[in-house]
């Protein structure tokens, strides 16, 4: 008897366990706020956006994502075109697709691109992710090519310093 009640108590505390572990994985989940560029995992350390306003393609917001490892200065610049929606004269948030030849206002960028110590690579293809949670707080995810064919990804949730462009 002493041995069933003892599997018993072991039992529910594994249980109790594995629920409170699950519980905290799903709360505050974050972006990890770096840049990979192949093997190399860089924390960003400085997010800016040129607000470039309304223009001939939408509006216009340049995103750049710095950070340095072992002495490398690794950085992420993008040009974001969302549309505009009558008088609605704002950024959008949206899931950007690589157009470098837009004929029309749409959710795109034309221009993007990895320097690692003043050496571009340049963006060939993809995709782009931004929620905006404030007028300067972005949540922001890449899934894009790159010339040389390393891997590349941004992920970023958090302020961003925003600047007039015009």
């Amino acid at each position: 008897m002493k041995k069933i009640t003892f599997l018993f108590f072991l039992t529910s505390m594994l249980i109790f366990q594995s629920c409170s572990s699950d519980s905290d994985e799903d709360s505050g989940a974050s972006l990890p706020d770096e840049i990979t560029y192949g093997r190399e995992k860089v924390t960003i350390s400085s997010a800016l956006i040129e607000d470039f306003g309304n223009g001939f393609n939408g509006y216009n917001y340049d995103f750049t994502l710095k950070g340095t490892l072992d002495g490398k200065e690794y950085s992420f610049y993008v040009e974001l075109y969302s549309p505009v929606i009558e008088n609605d004269n704002r950024f959008r948030s949206g899931i950007f697709s690589y157009n470098p030849n837009p004929t029309a206002p749409a959710f795109f960028f034309d221009d993007a691109y990895i320097t690692v110590d003043g050496q571009r690579v340049n963006v060939t293809g993809g995709k782009i992710t931004v929620n905006a949670n404030s007028d300067t707080n972005f949540e922001f995810t890449t899934d894009v090519s790159i010339e040389n064919g390393k891997s590349m990804s941004v992920l970023y949730d958090g302020q961003f310093t925003v600047v007039s462009g015009r």
